[in-house]
């Protein structure tokens, strides 16, 4: 597979209230694989692109956006914690604001992208604070996902701990805490056990494993083919929370023999 034509620009667009994230450092990330590619970091998307217009028009522009927005959210999915689907979830349980339908919220978003920078060459890469999602093609339950790739691409942090299951155990023994009614502590405790194989919010490798849904985006654009199905390679989707951090954050993270040919390609062009 040859890629389709090399980036000349990457936009990444920050998510103030995630903590830990660092665009900056992953924009450094995508300098050092993508050296002939400019990366440009920006604030939050809504505020760089409404920031283009005189205020009355930014004014009508912001009110039609969010009636579109309304239009995408979806108030209850499947919950990764039951397998067989019976049981469907409010974003509020799970603390989030917004959940929206990924196709339509991307379509929404790319509306407000300047025409001078929706080339086939330029990529955008949206960081979002909002649950992300899709409705499989059998009909099933809404499911939560972290990266809608596309234009422009959106990378949902609460999809890093909300799209994938944790360990069976942890669930289990916390299932055992809220019993007992839960305590802050007990959950401390609890994170900290399995660190090594869960992700949690405010967890300080979210760039690390950032990194890697960047270049999914990338790479994406690149060649048009979605995920790697090689399971040991950075670019494949991981199923699982654990299977996430040691894609993303093990001792031996890094690309296929198919996609290093690939990044080799567009080096060298």
């Amino acid at each position: 597979m040859e890629y389709r034509q090399p980036l000349s620009r990457i936009y990444l667009y920050d998510e103030p209230d995630a903590p830990g994230l660092d665009v900056e450092a992953i924009g450094g990330f995508l300098v050092s694989t993508f050296p002939q590619t400019e990366v440009i970091p920006r604030t939050d998307f809504f505020t760089h692109q409404f920031g283009r217009f005189p205020p009355a028009e930014r004014n009508l522009l912001e009110q039609e956006t969010l009636r579109q927005l309304s239009a995408a959210r979806v108030h209850d999915f499947a919950s990764h914690d039951d397998p067989l689907g019976a049981e469907t979830i409010s974003p509020e349980e799970i603390g989030l604001e917004f959940v929206f339908d990924a196709t339509l919220h991307q379509s929404i978003l790319r509306l407000l992208i300047d025409a001078q920078e929706s080339a086939a060459d330029q990529l955008h890469i949206v960081f979002t604070e909002n649950g992300i999602g899709t409705w499989p093609g059998d009909g099933g339950d809404f499911k939560l996902h972290i990266l809608c790739m596309g234009t422009p691409s959106i990378l949902s942090v609460p999809g890093l701990v909300e799209a994938l299951p944790r360990p069976r155990e942890y669930d289990f023994k916390r299932a055992q805490l809220a019993m007992f009614g839960l305590q802050e502590d007990a959950l401390d405790e609890l994170a900290d056990e399995f660190a090594d194989r869960s992700f949690g919010y405010g967890d300080p490798r979210i760039n690390e494993i950032c990194k890697g849904y960047a270049l999914m985006a990338c790479v994406y654009r690149l060649t048009g083919e979605a995920f790697c199905p090689d399971p040991t390679c950075r670019l494949h989707a991981a199923q699982t929370q654990e299977e996430l951090i040691e894609l993303q954050c093990g001792d031996e993270v890094g690309l296929c023999d198919r996609h290093r040919d690939i990044l080799a390609q567009v080096d060298r062009a």
